[in-house]
C-alpha cells in the first residue's frame, strides 16, 4: 500500500535498492539506500504504532530482539511482508540472528531459569560443609600442638630452668589501651613448657599466661614464627647466667675463705 505523496518517493529508493540509477532520478553511486529510510517507509504500515520509532536501524532491531520488545510473531510478519524485499528481509533476519548469537545471555534467553534451591536444603548443605572444614581445621590444629609438644620434651632433660619471653611482631593500639604478644619459655601450672601471653602495655602487672595448647589459635599460629627466636634468646640468657653464676662462685670462694680463716683464729 502507498500513502499519498508517497509513490514517487518511494519509486526513487525502490531503484536505489535495485542498483538503477535512471529509475532513481540520476544518482550514482548507490547501491543501497539509506537503511533507516527504506525501514521507515517499508516497514511502517506492518508493525504495531508503538513499535514504528524502534524499528528504524539493524541495531535497535538486535535490541528490540534482545529484549523481547519485538516478538518472533513481529519479526516473522515483518520478513513475510509484500512491501520486504529479499534484500531487505536478508538484512532484518541476519541482524537479529547476530543480536540473538552475540548475547551472553543466550541460554537465559531459551532456557528457563531454574527455581533456587529451598532454604532447608541449603541450610543442610552450608552445615555439611561447615562441619568437614572445622573437622580438617581442628585436626591441623591439634598436630600442630602435638609438634610444639616435640619442641617442649627436647627442651626438658636440658634443664634450663629460665623464664624468657620474645615479643610477637609489633603488637596493637587504640585510643583505649595498647599492647603485644608474647611467646616464652615459661613455668604454666607447675611445668616448664612454651606459653603465650598478652600484654596489656597500660597495666604495671604481667597476665598469666598461657600453656602453648591452651592459647587462642590465631596466636599460636602467630607464636610458630617465633619459636626459632625464642631458642637463640633462650642461649643467649644461659650464657648470661653462666657468666653471672661464675662471677657469684668467685664470691662466695671469697666468703668461704674469709669465714674459714675466722674459723681458724
Amino acid at each position: 500500500m502507498i500513502l499519498p505523496g508517497e509513490s514517487r518517493v518511494k519509486r526513487r529508493l525502490t531503484a536505489m535498492w535495485d542498483g538503477n540509477p535512471a529509475l532513481a532520478g540520476g544518482e550514482t553511486g548507490f547501491s543501497e539506500p539509506d537503511y533507516g529510510s527504506v525501514m521507515s517507509l517499508k516497514i511502517t504500515k506492518q508493525v504495531p504504532q508503538p513499535l514504528v520509532p524502534e524499528v528504524q536501524s539493524p541495531s535497535n532491531l538486535n535490541a528490540l530482539a534482545m529484549s523481547k520488545q519485538i516478538s518472533d510473531a513481529e519479526v516473522s510478519r515483518l520478513l513475510s511482508s509484500s512491501n520486504v524485499n529479499a534484500p531487505m528481509a536478508k538484512r532484518i533476519s541476519d541482524a537479529v540472528v547476530s543480536g540473538v548469537q552475540s548475547s551472553s545471555n543466550l541460554n537465559a534467553l531459551k532456557m528457563p531459569k531454574p527455581e533456587s534451591e529451598p532454604l532447608p536444603a541449603r541450610v543442610k548443605s552450608s552445615f555439611k560443609q561447615l562441619a568437614e572444614a572445622t573437622a580438617a581445621l581442628n585436626t591441623a590444629s591439634d598436630k600442630l600442638s602435638k609438634q610444639v609438644g616435640q619442641v617442649e620434651a627436647l627442651m626438658k632433660p636440658l634443664n634450663i630452668g629460665i623464664e624468657c619471653w620474645v615479643k610477637m611482631g609489633q603488637g596493637w593500639s587504640s585510643a583505649e589501651s595498647r599492647g603485644h604478644w608474647d611467646v616464652g619459655y615459661v613455668k604454666v601450672a607447675g611445668k616448664w613448657s612454651i606459653g603465650i601471653r598478652e600484654v596489656d602495655d597500660c597495666e604495671p602487672e604481667y597476665p598469666d599466661p598461657w600453656a602453648f595448647g591452651d592459647a587462642p589459635r590465631r596466636l599460636r599460629l602467630k607464636a610458630v614464627d617465633y619459636i626459632p627466636a625464642l631458642l637463640d634468646e633462650l642461649a643467649k640468657k644461659a650464657v648470661e647466667a653462666t657468666s653471672d653464676i661464675d662471677k657469684k662462685m668467685e664470691d662466695v670462694s671469697e666468703l668461704v675463705a674469709a669465714l674459714k680463716e675466722s674459723a681458724s683464729q
